[in-house]
């Protein structure tokens, strides 16, 4: 019998970041993994604290969790035009524990970041470990940020500036300027340049962990297999130590997957974020939502949401979004199941930990 090691999970500040990484831990202890999550806890405790982790900890036994202390910036006077921009800091000065925290466990299988850790990529590279990332939005937006350190420098303008010219990113829809990211709406802002150099980063990745399925959005799912064929087959090295791999699904933490799974049709009424890429994902391409009415001008009348609760529960179009769901709902259970699209694609994933595992052995033999 193979004896596992350990999977270390490193999450984003906050506790929003903590449950994905909570799910996914379950699945890697029902397969036979230990899972640690390390945690940081920053210097001013605005994002997550020791409280909130030790609650984690008790509800969740079989997961081992670490704090690790992020040290003070050297200027107590930085400021920061984003709130993203901060965490990144964060996160980043935060490297050298998380370091420190793999060079002490015995044996470190894989280490799995969310989206803003990217930093800690250089963690993973210096202590020779394979690092993977857990996508838990859309597969869409995943497709849309790996073309953006690509597409948006030959734009004509800002996004913020193209009101609705519809942009073209393979594998998603086409998306209005102005349903764009709102972190990369003006690209001579700090975080949209610190946001195309983390999404040029990111296929340095062994793999990804995604929270989707094959049916649900399989134009996206092949729109990056395709991506990572087309840019880096002529790059051995990246291909060897940084091809996207493994897209995995699903743990249930997603809004659109909970929807899915309930059921339940969905109003989109996008605020910030992602979340208007989200709800091109969800109305136009997955087909179980409908969008609510002057969302874009951030005013949304009360007469427009009854009428899209009417729409949802009683038109012949929310009878169709029902039927829609039922059939989604089936798909996600399928893609579950022994010999599913998401088993299938967990026990690859699992294969190549052991793979990393077994070419790492014979390297330090």
């Amino acid at each position: 019998m193979t004896q596992h090691k350990t999977v270390v999970l490193y999450p984003s500040l906050g506790v929003g970041h903590l449950n994905p990484m909570v799910e996914l831990a379950k699945l890697f202890l029902r397969r036979g993994h230990a899972v640690i999550i390390a945690v940081v806890n920053p210097p001013d405790k605005d994002a997550v604290s020791a409280d909130a982790v030790a609650r984690l900890a008790a509800a969740n036994p079989a997961i081992t969790f670490r704090l690790l202390l992020a040290p003070s910036s050297c200027s107590e006077e930085d400021h920061f035009s984003s709130p993203i921009l901060k965490t990144i800091d964060v996160l980043r000065r935060a490297n050298a524990e998380l370091r420190e925290l793999l060079r002490a466990l015995p044996a470190v299988d894989a280490l799995v970041v969310d989206m803003f850790c990217v930093d800690a990529l250089d963690v993973a590279a210096d202590l020779a470990i394979p690092a993977y990332f857990l996508y838990a939005s859309a597969v869409g937006d995943l497709a849309i940020m790996f073309h953006l350190p690509y597409y948006y420098p030959a734009a004509p303008s800002s996004f913020k500036d193209m009101g609705t010219t519809p942009l073209h990113f393979p594998g998603v829809p086409p998306i209005r300027a102005l349903d764009m990211s709102t972190t990369m709406l003006d690209r001579e802002s700090d975080i949209a340049k610190e946001r195309l150099r983390q999404y040029t980063r990111m296929p340095e990745a062994r793999g990804f962990l995604a929270n989707s399925f094959d049916w649900l959005e399989s134009r996206a799912l092949e729109a990056l297999r395709g991506f990572v064929v087309k840019n880096w087959a002529p790059q051995a090295e990246v291909l060897q130590h940084g091809a996207v791999g493994a897209f995995v699904t699903h743990c249930g933490w997603n809004s659109v997957l909970e929807g899915i799974v309930s059921g339940v049709p969905m109003i989109c009424w996008p605020l910030y974020a992602e979340q208007r890429m989200n709800k091109v994902h969800v109305v136009e391409e997955m087909k179980v939502g409908v969008t609510m009415d002057g969302y874009e001008k951030e005013i949304v009348k009360a007469e427009d949401v009854e009428a899209k609760v009417r729409l949802v529960m009683e038109s012949e179009e929310g009878n169709k979004l029902r039927k829609r769901l039922s059939v989604a709902k089936k798909m996600a259970a399928d893609a579950l199941k022994k010999g599913g699209s998401s088993d299938v694609a967990f026990e690859e994933f699992l294969r190549d930990l052991e793979k990393c595992s077994s070419d790492s052995n014979k390297k330090t033999m």
